[in-house]
């Protein structure tokens, strides 16, 4: 087994490529977080534009289904959430080593948010109008990104990348099919991190 992996680690560090000097495209394939009732991830594009510039277009879903309290009673609290977005931004790769890109970006995005929420007794007091609460709203994203992309053979390879942003949202809460509140919001150092696997052709 050890002979395995020392030979497999010898083929990735022999037949690894290093980062498009001019030109390239790259189908792209992202995971933010995975569990049993939650996945964040998507997909998209990367277009090498010189041999430190690259234009990215991704397309991302979320969806997350939550539900806590007391098992066996009424006051359980659920939800489930379900988003969609869009975003495009650039990539510089500074100059590294072979197989190894070191990359800094920024991007801006759009989304949509539906969430659905059932909560329980006593948190009647925090929502007037009852204990079904339907979310929607569209969301407008700005981050900064580092992050690090590794060729583990020809023309495959997988990045790790930290985000650093900020998101404003604007939407609406619907109470128990009745009552309607719109709201506005501004959240800012939102921290997150990705895993990317590129494929070029």
């Amino acid at each position: 087994m050890k002979k395995t992996i020392v030979f497999l680690f010898m083929a990735i560090s022999v037949y690894g490529q290093e980062y498009p000097d001019s030109s390239g495209t790259a189908i792209l394939f992202s995971v933010n977080e995975i569990k049993l009732d939650m996945f964040n991830g998507g997909f998209g594009v990367k277009s090498v534009l010189d041999k430190h510039w690259a234009a990215v277009a991704s397309l991302y879903f979320i969806y997350n289904e939550s539900s806590d309290g007391p098992a066996g009673t009424l006051n359980i609290q659920k939800s489930h959430e379900l988003s969609i977005g869009f975003t495009y931004g650039y990539e510089y790769h500074f100059k590294t080593v072979k197989d190894i890109s070191v990359y800094a970006g920024t991007s801006i995005g759009f989304g949509y948010t539906s969430k659905y929420e059932s909560l329980p007794d006593q948190q009647y007091y925090e929502y007037q109008y009852g204990t079904e609460v339907k979310t929607k709203m569209a969301e407008y994203s700005f981050k900064l990104s580092l992050g690090v992309e590794y060729f583990l053979v020809n023309d495959i390879s997988i990045s790790g990348q930290y985000n650093l942003g900020a998101k404003f949202y604007d939407g609406d809460r619907l109470y128990n099919n009745s009552a309607k509140n719109g709201f506005k919001d501004l959240k800012t150092g939102i921290s997150t991190g990705s895993l990317t696997l590129a494929v070029y052709f």
